[in-house]
């Protein structure tokens, strides 16, 4: 899915983990919407396996397909991960893709629910990084991004 950009910057590298063919936000909703947004670049998407992330990067022409969330997250054509997967992998897969120092848009929002865990914020070395929470979840009061 290549696209043009802003004549001063080229777009946004994305990569979504969890962009299952058939069903799901990532194929419903994120992949068409960035395909419209000419700052964006899908570069990347995963699912569980391989052969649904290859037929997913098939339909929306997007060239890398990953089974492993790891490697989508650490590789070097994807600046941005659009997390859109059921809500109990969102922490896991927030804390991987800022450890790897990508900018991060998560579907759900996803307070840790441990005392162990801290919560985005606190992270060390978040500044550098943007976090981005949707707002699927009206039920739920107070802001629904951390961006920074």
């Amino acid at each position: 899915m290549s696209t043009s950009g802003s004549p001063s910057r080229p777009p946004i590298r994305i990569g979504i983990i969890g962009a299952t063919p058939a069903r799901g936000w990532g194929t419903a909703a994120h992949l068409p919407a960035l395909a419209a947004l000419e700052e964006f670049e899908v570069t990347a998407v995963s699912t569980t396996r391989l052969t649904t992330a290859r037929a997913t990067a098939e339909v929306f022409a997007v060239p890398l397909a990953f089974a492993d969330d790891d490697e989508l997250v650490s590789h070097p054509d994807v600046d941005a991960v659009a997390i859109t997967v059921k809500v109990p992998e969102h922490d896991r897969l927030v804390r991987a893709a800022l450890a790897a120092g990508k900018h991060v848009f998560s579907e759900c929002r996803s307070e840790p629910t441990s005392a162990r865990r801290a919560p985005w914020p606190s992270w060390p070395g978040r500044a550098a990084y943007g976090t981005w929470s949707g707002c699927r979840d009206t039920t739920r009061p107070g802001p629904c991004s951390s961006g920074s």
